[in-house]
């Protein structure tokens, strides 16, 4: 659990980076949010 956590938040803060360095223009939270809610319906399916 706590080992998660910190992987959690070094992934979060990794792909805000990358989202803003790769396209700025565009949000880093919808694109964080998205992974979770495919990774759901792949639990659920």
């Amino acid at each position: 659990m706590l080992i998660w956590s910190k992987v959690t938040a070094v992934e979060r803060m990794f792909w805000v980076v990358t989202m803003k360095l790769m396209a700025p223009n565009k949000e880093p939270m919808p694109t964080v949010c998205k992974p979770k809610i495919m990774l759901s319906k792949d639990n659920s399916g």
